[in-house]
Order: structure tokens, then sequence, then C-alpha cells
């Protein structure tokens, strides 16, 4: 689990400033006044994120509210700059629409991946075509002629609050890519997490949330939030 800091300087040039999830507190603000309630854009159309993201987030440290915007997808095998792309474009759309934002409103994206070992960390971002073409099981038998079957899954919370910086929040979870077992629902039936030796379409609601790459992004989201001003 990491947050990743993004500058951009008046060239475009970035800069990114990595953290680990106990190093997050040394964001905090010295300011002794007391804490703002944040409201968080979250850009999605999809009900099972916006549903896992309401379970951690509670209303103190900050008030969400849901968009769904149409927004295209840069083609890259690196999810920070996708995510930052589609934060950028829906930053610029949600200002022209909304005269009410403040500097007390942070616009985000999420985006994930499923990365293979043997394939150098393919499909990553690409997961949700493959996905739609091969489905679960098509996937699985990708890596039948492949030994190594590590995959790694990961979550990116992308925020952004002015166009000069933005922050990442981040989870990884190890596993092992297996025939489908349980739900159906995306790839969960294929992952087999490391820990529990189950996939995510094994788990119930109460266990995904303990054990999941968004889970674990969401921690290191709800820190970030429980520290900056």
């Amino acid at each position: 689990m990491e947050l990743i800091v993004r500058s951009r300087d008046d060239s475009g040039v970035c800069s990114d400033k990595i953290y680990q999830y106990h190093e997050i507190d040394s964001l905090a603000s010295n300011s002794s006044r007391p804490k703002r309630t944040r409201e968080l854009v979250f850009v999605t159309g999809n009900e099972n994120k916006v549903k896992e993201l309401e379970d951690f987030i509670k209303p103190k440290l900050a008030k969400l509210t849901v968009l769904d915007l149409d927004l295209t997808e840069i083609q890259s095998s690196d999810i920070l700059d996708i995510v930052e792309d589609k934060c950028r474009r829906a930053f610029q759309q949600v200002r022209r629409q909304r005269e009410d934002l403040s500097d007390n409103t942070c616009l985000m994206i999420e985006d994930s991946g499923l990365h293979f070992k043997a394939f150098n960390g393919l499909p990553g971002p690409y997961i949700k075509c493959f996905l739609e073409k091969l489905k679960p099981i098509g996937l699985y038998k990708m890596l039948e002629g492949f030994e190594d079957k590590s995959a790694e899954a990961t979550c990116t919370y992308a925020l952004m609050e002015n166009e000069s910086r933005i922050v990442f929040c981040r989870g990884t979870v190890r596993g092992r890519i297996t025939s489908p077992r349980g739900n159906s629902w995306g790839w969960d039936p294929i992952f087999e997490e490391e820990r529990t030796g189950n996939t995510f379409g094994e788990m119930d609601a109460e266990t995904k949330s303990k054990f999941s790459h968004r889970a674990n992004a969401i921690i290191v989201l709800r820190k970030y939030l429980s520290v900056v001003d």
C-alpha cells in the first residue's frame, strides 16, 4: 500500500514522491484550525465500486458525490498515466458544469489492473478488454502453457484538487490465476488471493473487504483524508 503525490510544473514536467503507508502521517498539516470535511466527486458508473467505497469512507472524512461521465481512456500500460489523464479531463468537465467548486472539493477516478507475471505485467490496465473478449475461463487458459501462474491485482484512486497536483492511493494484492471458482463477477473467480487460498469469487463481501486490492487502496485513501487539511 502506497501513496504517490505527482506534481507538474508549467512546462508539464512531472515529479512523483512516493509515501509508504506508515509515512502518510508526515503529510499532516501543522495548522490548529479544525479539519474540513472534503467533498469527493467520484466519477464512475459502476455501482459496485461506489458500494465498496461507501462501506469504508465515513461522512466525517468526506462527503461522497457520485458522477457518471463518459470518458474515453488513453492506451497505456501505466495505470497512473491512465487515471491521471481521465482525472484531468473529468476535472475540466466538472469545473465547467459546477460553479460551486471550491478548494475543498476533490475529483476522484478509480482504475484497477490484473497483472500476470508470465506476461510481464499484462493484461494490466487492459484487463477489461481482455475480460470482455475472453471471459474468466479464457483468461485462465491463456496461462495453461506457463508454469508460473502468479499474478498481482492493483487498484488506484486518483484525487485531483487542482491541475498542478494529483494524489494516487494504490493498493496491491498478490495471488495466482486458477480455474474459475465462485461467483462470476468480473475476474473474481480466477484470482486466488495468496493469504486465504480462496478466489475473490469464493469470498463473501465482508471477507473480500479485508483482502481485496480495492480495500487496500481505500485504506490508503482513508488514511490520506484523515491527515490532510
